[in-house]
Order: C-alpha cells, then structure tokens, then sequence
C-alpha cells in the first residue's frame, strides 16, 4: 500500500461516526463496589510516515515510531477442546488433566494456542498494580514471560501463540501508544505497531485491547480503533463504541446497557447480528463467537482489597473469605446463529472451554455442560481454597 493511500485510508476512517453506548454501568457494577484510581525474534522494520493517528492528528517522530512486524506469523490453530483452565487461590487446573502452582495469586487466565498465559500478583485482583504473566502449558510446566505491565487490559486469542498489549511510547506526548504482540513461548517482543489517540477513561495505564484473529482492537476516548497486526494498517472499528473495553470474539463484540437489551455486534462493519433478551448482568461470548452466556448479577462479601496511596505504596486488606451469589440464578445460553435461546440455572461462577462448551462451577466442583442441552459431565476436578478464577472470562477492573 502507498503512504497516500494509506493516508486516505485513515483519513476516512477518522471521519467515520461512532455511535457511543454508556458502558459506565458495566465497568461499575463489574468491580464489585472496589474503587480505582482516578492487561525477539527476527523482523521486519518499515519506517512510517503516516502512522495510526486516527482522530487525534499526530503524527510520530519517525526516529521511534518503526513499526516491527512479525517476520513469520503463525497461522491460527484449531480451538483444543481440552485447553481450558480454572484457578483458586495461587494454583491452576487445566483440561489436559495437569495442575500447576504459581508462586502468587492469580488474577486473570488467557487462553492461547500455545497453552494458558496466567496473570498473577499479590492480590487476585487485577487492578493491583504487581502483575506479572506466566505461560502453563498442557504439561502444567510453567514458563514466566519476564513481563510486569501494572495495571492494564492486555488480551489473548486462544487459536495464536501471542500476548497483545498497548504501551506508551513515553517522550512522544501524552497520546503516543504502541501495540504490541509478544510470543508466549519465549517472551520476546515480536511486533510494535505505533498508533495515537486520547486516552484518559478507565483508570488503567494504557488503553484495553482485545486481541481477536488478525485484529487488535483499542479502546481508546474518541473510538475504538482495529489494528491488523499482519499489516499494521487500522481503522476505526464501526461495530463499537468509543471509551469501550473492547473483549471481541469471533468478530463479535456484546455492548448494552445492564438492565437494556445487549446488541451482539459485527465488530467490523457495526452489523446488529442479535438482540437478547433485557436481564440484569452482562453477556459473555465463546470464544469463537457462536453463544453468548447472559451472565446475571453476583453480589460478593469479603475477599481482598488493593488501596494505594498518592506515593504509589499499595496496602491490601483482607476482608475474610470471598463469597458470591447471583441475584437471579436463572438466565438464557443463546445460540447466536439461529437466535435461539436455551435456559440455564448457574448455581456458581460459569466460564467457557476454547471449544464452546461452558464451564460450571458448583460449589468447589467443576463440569463442562453443552449449551444447546445444558446437560453437564463432571470433570472430577475439586477445586482448593482461594478466589476462583474461570478461563473465558474478562476479570479486568
């Protein structure tokens, strides 16, 4: 592509309307009442003269805004049906049968074609700003990434060996990002895309990306923006909504209001693919996209909390054990490619399997249960002391 079309390109998309949906209520009921303040190997480089600046017209000083591709990119694998994972406490169960122990408390798990990437820290919680990234493979052998991001939204796809993240490209002004994609085998930097945009939403120190098949989406104030990281061409992602958070799958992304009815979207061309029904909660997608889980309201006593101080010193508090329960235990499992709707009753937390099977969890028992059936077999897995963790699902706050 030549940098004027390149630029045209951009230009259109930076003129594109972004409908904006109210997401507040979401981000808010999510964190559980807790407050925030205020997630190599060889390449190519390719100077950039016109680079992602969508809506923000910045261009970046060229002397540190090189784009590095991914020399050999991997092609996406199948979905392993035994590749999904649960936690509690400090220790991970996978499907494969293998278990692991980390040396910290996990907060969030991210399926990858290359096994589990595990984000741990002091607190289970993921606004801590201690976090660092490990990768569990099938074996349970743990591999740490060397990597420590704070507080942010970082994002995996369960069918790449990638870890994707935006970061600040510190002396360049203050809306000066990067994304980038690590490899989770080894942990080295495999791609650095520059890109610009006004970020001050959401508490964290970057924007929140969700990493989906080739497409890196960017939540950031004016848009969200979708990345090609093949290419490290963007454009504004007309299916979404900006200031967002975005957790696409499939190509699709839920947005809506809590008691409103949720829109599952083409996150590409910002077609209404279905509406669910109106319910109190949030929808959880597969990872493939196919099903979305109406996921009700929990209200949580005890469990941790994370403060810090205006000298950046955190202190965590213990509040007794973490105890959760739904408002409404009775919600829907819909399929979204024939709109059809399956009840469901969670009687505790439910994730997903990366091959659309939902993962229920009741009391410290795990099961896997198809959603057209609902029909549920026993993994035989007995989960340990400590706050629950389910892959599948987004525990940013």
């Amino acid at each position: 592509m030549t940098e004027r079309l390149a630029c045209l390109l951009h230009d259109e998309a930076a003129a594109t309307a972004v409908p904006a949906l109210p997401l507040d209520g979401i981000l808010e009921r999510g964190r559980r009442g807790r407050r925030r303040r205020t997630r190599t190997t060889a390449a190519a480089l390719v100077a950039a003269t016109c680079v992602l600046a969508l809506g923000a017209g910045v261009v970046l000083d060229q002397r540190d805004s090189r784009t590095l591709l991914i020399q050999d990119p991997a092609a996406a694998a199948p979905l392993d049906a035994l590749g999904w994972a649960v936690s509690a406490g400090s220790t991970i169960y996978l499907g494969s049968g293998a278990t692991a122990t980390l040396p910290k408390a996990i907060k969030s798990l991210y399926y990858t074609s290359e096994g589990v990437v595990v984000r741990t820290g002091r607190s289970p919680y993921s606004d801590g700003p201690d976090s660092s990234y490990a990768l569990v493979d099938p074996e349970g052998e743990v591999h740490s990434l060397g990597l420590s991001l704070g507080d942010r939204v970082p994002s995996t796809d369960p069918t790449l060996p990638y870890l994707a993240y935006a970061d600040r490209v510190g002396h360049l002004g203050h809306d000066s990002w990067r994304l980038v994609l690590r490899a989770v085998a080894t942990g080295e930097e495999v791609a650095s895309i520059p890109f610009s945009g006004s970020f001050t939403w959401g508490g964290w120190v970057a924007p929140p990306v969700a990493l989906d098949g080739d497409s890196v989406y960017v939540g950031l104030d004016d848009h969200t923006l979708a990345i090609d990281w093949r290419t490290g061409e963007g454009h504004v992602a007309k299916g979404l909504p900006k200031s967002f958070m975005p957790t696409v799958t499939g190509g699709r992304e839920a947005v809506g209001e809590w008691d409103r009815p949720h829109v599952v979207t083409d996150a590409t061309t910002g077609a209404a693919l279905a509406t669910l029904p109106v319910f109190d909660g949030m929808t959880s997608l597969s990872p493939d996209g196919r099903w979305a889980l109406q996921v009700p309201v929990r209200g949580c006593t005890g469990g941790t909390m994370t403060t810090t101080d205006s000298s950046g010193r955190t202190t965590t508090i213990d509040q007794g054990p973490e105890v959760c329960t739904y408002e409404d235990p009775d919600t829907t499992v819909v399929d979204l490619d024939s709109a059809t709707p399956y009840p469901i009753r969670l009687t505790g937390e439910a994730g997903w399997t990366p091959g659309d099977k939902l993962i229920v969890l009741d009391g410290h028992t795990v099961s896997l249960c198809e959603p057209t059936t609902v029909a549920c077999t026993p993994t035989g897995i007995t989960l340990g002391e400590g706050i629950v963790r389910v892959g599948g699902n987004s525990y940013e706050s």
